[in-house]
């Protein structure tokens, strides 16, 4: 090839990747960069962590690459209650939180949190898939300053500890058992004769391996993932919350997408939740295993044992009605999830 044939392709080259770098939806495009703090130490596979991964991908797919998710680590944004905050505030775009710790922001969640609530999961979801779940998204999201984009399960809570077997209501007096920062669980177990302790959870496992407190209580999945069965002998499965978690995201960062962004959001919202509650119960039932083959010994409380735990836990709501945000809302939220039975 002649210099000049030669100096002409380069020309020619050199123009075509200019005209491409700077066409709008090729390839330096600007992106569109959303957000996301993880909630799970590490980036361990807990669910809230896995749950942004799978968001990530379908939303930087479903939007043809215009969305670039950047997920930022547990702890980037604050606590699990800044990082809501920093949701607000518009420094963080999207968040997956325990209703027990959102009910910080907004005050109505904390009826998911009232014991015994629902039977199963499957009623729980009819519930919040129904028309009340609706007027939960709303109410939420007014009090908070967010939008309120999805819930998703979270496990069965149960109870862990070191001492002794929990087979019977009688065998928790006494104990000193770690909870959420919520009235309601310091309430909830109270009443069954526990001296609950509440311990910022990055302090738990020390803690617990300092017998600060004889044990916890929290779904399989966070025991297995975080090997708490090194330091905590027995684990009981109760029902006194089927652990609820929601997805919350900016509302002015939402607003400002195009409409097909938004539908791609909302799309990987809905897929990656549908995903993840099936990973979920998948997932309890593994780490069970896993717990078991490390020594720990887990329990499962019969119905008629459960019904005592149920009849001490329930006499408690009334007291708890202010801060679920009144006797009216727990009644019509109550009554919502019966009719989901």
């Amino acid at each position: 090839m002649k210099a000049s044939h030669l100096k002409i392709l380069i020309i020619c080259l050199c123009s075509l990747t200019l005209i491409l770098s700077t066409t709008p939806g090729v390839y330096a495009a600007k992106k569109i960069v959303m957000k996301i703090s993880a909630s799970g130490a590490g980036m361990k596979a807990t669910y809230g962590n896995e749950l942004v991964r799978m968001f990530k991908g379908l939303a930087e797919l479903y939007s043809n690459y215009e969305i670039e998710v950047k997920i930022f680590p547990h702890g980037a944004f604050g606590d699990a209650s800044e990082a809501a905050l920093a949701v607000r505030n518009g420094e963080c775009h999207m968040f997956n939180h325990a209703t027990n710790n959102f009910a910080v922001h907004a005050q109505s969640m904390n009826a998911f949190s009232l014991p015994y609530m629902f039977d199963t999961y499957e009623q729980a979801f009819r519930f919040v898939d129904g028309p009340f779940g609706d007027v939960i998204r709303r109410k939420a999201s007014e009090e908070a300053g967010v939008r309120l984009a999805a819930f998703h399960r979270g496990g069965w809570r149960g109870i862990a500890n070191s001492k002794r077997p929990i087979q019977k209501l009688e065998d928790l007096k006494g104990l000193k058992i770690r909870v959420p920062p919520s009235p309601i669980y310091l309430e909830m177990f109270k009443i069954w004769g526990v001296n609950p302790v509440t311990i910022g959870w990055m302090e738990t496992f020390t803690s617990l391996q300092q017998r600060v407190a004889d044990g916890f209580e929290n779904p399989m999945g966070v025991v297995g993932t975080f090997k708490f069965y090194e330091i905590q002998k027995y684990y009981t499965w109760c029902k006194y919350i089927a652990q609820i978690a929601v997805v919350i995201l900016n509302q002015e960062f939402y607003n400002g997408l195009s409409q097909t962004n938004k539908d791609a959001v909302d799309l990987a919202i809905k897929e990656t939740v549908k995903w993840l509650n099936g990973y979920v119960e998948w997932s309890d039932n593994k780490w069970a295993k896993t717990c078991e083959s490390k020594g720990m010994i887990l329990y499962d409380l019969p119905d008629e044992e459960e019904a005592r735990w149920a009849e001490k836990a329930r006499s408690i709501w009334p007291k708890l009605y202010k801060m679920c945000g009144g006797k009216d809302w727990v009644d019509q939220f109550d009554k919502a999830v019966k009719q989901a039975k």
